[in-house]
């Protein structure tokens, strides 16, 4: 699959790569998490934008 992802051709050259561990695979998913939870967080306007009563 990774092989699919990359573009690579032949299998030898995706193992050539070196292979993430387990902590840096962690780490990965919790920055996309926070990535796409900030995406999905509610935008406050700008104090310049909010017109007074």
């Amino acid at each position: 699959m990774l092989r699919k992802v990359a573009g690579h051709g032949p299998p030898t050259t995706t193992q050539h790569h070196p292979h993430p561990g387990a902590d840096q695979i962690t780490a990965a998913g919790a920055a996309l998490s926070a990535h796409l939870m900030a995406l999905r967080a509610p935008r406050s306007l700008p104090l310049t934008a909010m017109v007074a009563v």
